[in-house]
Order: structure tokens, then C-alpha cells, then sequence
């Protein structure tokens, strides 16, 4: 009897692991000899595949070597249930070449989590790096339960005389996500150097945790949160030298007293965010000095702002 149970149990662990590798997929990007010769193309792949019931974990491998891809977008479909981009360190180096273009955009306003893993990579020449990008206007129309690690970001900015970049890593609207155990290198725009952050957290953006990561940024603050970016935690990073006006800064563009806004509904403070920097504990408020610098417009607040 225990002889047949134990058969019964083994045929059952076998057929669990045949279901688990079914619903996992490994997809490697590299030289000819691999099946994807680029980034785009493997993400491209993933958006022209229909699974109606299949739900799949997606792992692409990007192998060493200099790789150019740049300004992709990528729409995870409804049936991947994750998806890694993994490097193997150091010798996976994506280059955007100018600093023309971003590298990457991971659009999802379903408001389900997205579950996309960015690891291993050297990130390097590009206008912006990762955008984490949901609805600005719409809450609900969210991404979440992203993470970004042991990635070094290396002279990412804009370059000549247009438009200045923002963001090296852009969260709108994206929540639940880890960024951590990175490096921020060498950035800076060549024109408006002051309007690049390394971090932008903004529009609904929450309960985001930031730690380990440590910030060379040549001007601007290197982690600014606006507009309801709330119940975020910052912990254990190190910065290189002093910000334009503090490593973290919190602002919202207050419709009531500017002419210049460009989000069609109002933008509130963020709120409940927790920086602990150098011994401190500083929680969202007013405080300036080198380390956190609240928001300056908060003398007419929008009614919509009331409770969020």
C-alpha cells in the first residue's frame, strides 16, 4: 500500500513539473546563433502570440556583448504572467549610441500587476532608460509589481539643444515595484540639466520601496516624487555629492496658482513618503534642507485633493 502511495505521489510530482515547465518559456537574445538577434525582436514575438487560457513566465536571457537596441514599447498580453529581462552583468551592455532616444517603455493600464523583471544590465547612451508608464489622468489605469536590480545606469541624459530629459528611470502610475541594488552614473542633460532626476516617481505612483542604489548624478536631485506618488519607502542609498536642492525633493504642479499644467485633472502633493537617509527618518512634509525638500505649492490645495 505505502509502495502504490508512493508511486502515486511521484507520477503526481511528475506531472506538476511537466506543467510547470510547460508554463514557462526561456528565450535567449544574441549573436546569430541564438534565437533572437535582438531585444525588440524577441519582445516583439511575445506581442504577436494568442494564448487563450495558457497563462506563461517568460524568461529572455540578453547574452554578453553590446546590444543597440532603443525607443521599444512594450505591452505585456493578458496571458504573460511575468516576464524577465536578464542580463549576465557587467558584459550585457545596452547602448542607445546619442542619447537621442530612450531605451525602454513597459506600458500597462489594466490595472493589474505586469510583473516585469529588469536585471543584470549595463544601461548606457539613451535620452531616458525605463519608463514604468500607466495613465496619468486615470488611477485605476495602473501597472504594478515591477522590479529594476543590479542594474548600472551609465551616462543617460539628453544631449544638444532640445527638449531636456526628465527621468533616467520614469514611474507614472505604477505602484507595489522594487528598485534596488542599482547604480546611477554620469547623468546629466547637456541643456535644462536641473529637470533630470534619476528617479521620477510620479502620478499615483505608491508603496514603491527604493533601497541599495547609490547616485552620481553631475546636476539636478537625483529622486523626485509628484502628484499623489504616496506611501513610498526610501532606505540604504548613498549619494555622491550635493543635489541642486536635496537628494529627495516631492512637488506637484498646483493648477490653482500656475497656468502651465498639462494634466487635464488636478495634481495633489504626495503624501506618507519615508526617507531614511543618514540616520534620519523624514517623513513627507515641508522640511528643506540638503537631505529632503517638500513641496513649495500647498497653499490651495484643489478640493479633488481632499482625501487622497
Amino acid at each position: 500500500m505505502n509502495r502504490c502511495r508512493a508511486i502515486t505521489i511521484f507520477l503526481l510530482a511528475l506531472c506538476w513539473c511537466s506543467i510547470a515547465h510547460a508554463r514557462s518559456l526561456v528565450l535567449h537574445v544574441g549573436d546569430a546563433g541564438d534565437e533572437f538577434p535582438t531585444l525588440s525582436a524577441a519582445l516583439k514575438s511575445l506581442e504577436k502570440e494568442r494564448r487563450l487560457a495558457e497563462s506563461l513566465d517568460v524568461v529572455i536571457r540578453i547574452e554578453k556583448g553590446t546590444h543597440y537596441d532603443r525607443d521599444l514599447v512594450f505591452r505585456p498580453p493578458s496571458w504573460l504572467s511575468s516576464l524577465d529581462l536578464v542580463g549576465v552583468g557587467e558584459e550585457t551592455i545596452m547602448d542607445g549610441q546619442d542619447n537621442s532616444e530612450p531605451f525602454l517603455r513597459i506600458v500597462g493600464v489594466s490595472g493589474q500587476p505586469t510583473h516585469v523583471r529588469i536585471s543584470n544590465l549595463v544601461i548606457r547612451r539613451y535620452r531616458t532608460a525605463i519608463e514604468l508608464y500607466g495613465s496619468r489622468e486615470i488611477q485605476s489605469a495602473s501597472n504594478s509589481y515591477n522590479s529594476i536590480e543590479h542594474v548600472s545606469f551609465e551616462d543617460v541624459g539628453s544631449r544638444g539643444e532640445g527638449l531636456p530629459s526628465t527621468a533616467v528611470v520614469l514611474l507614472v502610475n505604477s505602484s507595489y515595484n522594487f528598485i534596488r541594488d542599482n547604480t546611477f552614473k554620469d547623468i546629466y542633460n547637456t541643456r535644462g540639466c536641473g529637470a533630470i532626476h534619476s528617479l521620477y516617481i510620479a502620478h499615483f505612483s505608491s508603496n514603491n520601496v527604493v533601497e541599495r542604489n547609490h547616485f552620481e548624478q553631475r546636476c539636478g536631485d537625483p529622486i523626485r516624487l509628484r502628484d499623489s506618488a504616496n506611501d513610498n519607502e526610501f532606505r540604504d542609498n548613498t549619494f555622491e555629492r550635493a543635489a541642486q536642492n536635496a537628494w529627495f525633493t516631492e512637488w506637484f504642479c498646483d493648477s490653482q496658482i500656475r497656468s502651465n499644467c498639462t494634466k487635464q485633472t488636478p495634481e495633489c502633493p504626495p503624501k506618507n513618503n519615508i526617507f531614511e537617509q543618514d540616520g534620519r527618518r523624514i517623513v513627507s512634509g515641508q522640511a528643506r534642507d540638503r537631505v529632503y525638500f517638500g513641496p513649495l505649492e500647498t497653499t490651495s490645495l484643489s478640493p479633488a485633493c481632499l482625501g487622497r
